[in-house]
């Protein structure tokens, strides 16, 4: 659906306000391009103008598209009961609310953001294959990035940032779990 939108910021001071905001963390204003990943929320809808509009790009015929959008649908109610069972279970919902200041869980949002790891995933290797530095950064507070950017929450929310520059100290040791640890075999 495309739903992902990059905010890339060179701005001094906009990074400061954005480094306020995430934990101070020295890559937001020690880079020199932190990437906001943003995603759509209302416009990935099932039935909105903008899925509608994604569908009708692809050029299948009318009948084929109805197909997809009921798809698409089922996807998302899918989708959505998945959420509220995290929700139902209380651990992810304490956190959700914790972090996210009281915001009732979006599935549309929930969704969109995976979909801006999707797209940070292929930002950082292409980055690595030229020797560009890269370091995600999810410690922040969602709704201070969002008004220091001046997003419009009701149609998009940030779900990630990335800092991007070269590195000017050797790269510390790695200290990174045996692949056994993390990788099972069947």
């Amino acid at each position: 659906m495309q739903g992902v939108r990059l905010i890339v910021v060179t701005d001094p001071a906009l990074k400061a306000a954005i480094k306020k905001v995430s934990w101070e963390q020295p890559q937001v204003d020690s880079c020199s391009h932190l990437i906001v990943l943003t995603t759509r929320t209302q416009e990935l809808a099932p039935g909105s103008d903008w899925v509608k509009s994604r569908f009708a790009d692809r050029g299948m015929p009318a009948d084929k598209q109805e197909a997809y959008y009921e798809r698409y649908a089922g996807f998302h109610q899918d989708l959505k009961s998945r959420i509220e069972g995290w929700i139902k279970r209380g651990i992810v919902g304490f956190f959700y609310r914790l972090f996210h200041k009281g915001r009732e869980p979006k599935d549309l949002y929930q969704w969109g953001a995976r979909q801006c790891y999707i797209v940070l995933g292929n930002l950082m290797t292409a980055a690595a294959a030229i020797g560009i530095d890269s370091c995600p950064l999810e410690g922040m507070s969602k709704n201070g990035v969002e008004a220091a950017l001046g997003l419009d929450t009701a149609k998009e929310e940030v779900a990630v940032m990335c800092a991007f520059g070269y590195r000017k100290n050797e790269q510390p040791e790695k200290r990174r779990l045996p692949l056994e640890a993390i990788v099972e075999r069947r």
